[in-house]
């Protein structure tokens, strides 16, 4: 027997997910965390570590204001840095964390992904001619303790060595070559800058080329 035409065009049931388990937190977020040893600083360290853990008692009390809470809030999308005595030792992701009010020193760092556009560079061809190129960069950072421990300036960075590097790809080639193929061109670039920026604890997620012209 055959179909019916209103069996033919009936639509299938729909079928209704729900999503009935929690992603872990691992999925979700870069495992930030991590506590190296732990500054002593001997026993005037030790002395004042028992009194920031005095005093971060009543910090904790609704309403005291004069002295602050030991437990500091961390946003998604940042990362704490904490050091003690001056030396990083630990590292934590969004949530709450415990400190000791007198010797530790919280330091933010923000994870998420940005966008930074570089100034235009003049850049001449294999061929002797010049082109304008002006790039925008992708990136995140992936390793927050690097950032903090390396005393450069991540913007002028990234943007020096990516017009380094524009610069030097640009005159292994003709001028054809590099107009035709910016693609390409953008592709060895984010390569070389990703090796760069590995060191800085940076993540360039895609370098893309905004404008080529003659010049």
């Amino acid at each position: 027997m055959l179909p019916s035409y209103d069996e033919i065009t009936a639509q299938p049931p729909q079928v209704e997910r729900v999503i009935t388990k929690q992603p872990a937190s691992s999925d979700i977020e870069k495992p930030y965390e991590f506590e190296w040893d732990v500054p002593q600083g001997g026993s005037y360290g030790s002395f004042l570590n028992a009194l920031g853990e005095f005093f971060g008692i009543f910090g904790m009390i609704p309403g005291c204001f004069c002295i602050p809470n030991p437990f500091k809030k961390v946003k998604e999308g940042n990362v704490v840095l904490i050091t003690r005595f001056g030396k990083l030792y630990r590292g934590a992701g969004a949530g709450i964390i415990k400190t000791n009010i007198v010797t530790d020193r919280v330091h933010h760092v923000e994870v998420n992904s940005k966008v930074r556009e570089t100034k235009t560079e003049v850049c001449r061809t294999r061929d002797r001619k010049s082109v304008g190129l002006t790039a925008i960069i992708f990136y995140h950072i992936s390793e927050p303790h690097k950032v903090f421990l390396n005393p450069i300036r991540l913007g002028v960075a990234l943007d020096e060595t990516t017009k380094s590097i524009f610069s030097h790809l640009v005159e292994l080639r003709d001028y054809e070559d590099v107009m035709g193929h910016r693609r390409e061109l953008a592709a060895a670039a984010a390569g070389s800058l990703q090796q760069s920026a590995s060191t800085w604890g940076v993540h360039v997620e895609s370098l893309n080329i905004k404008s080529l012209y003659r010049r």
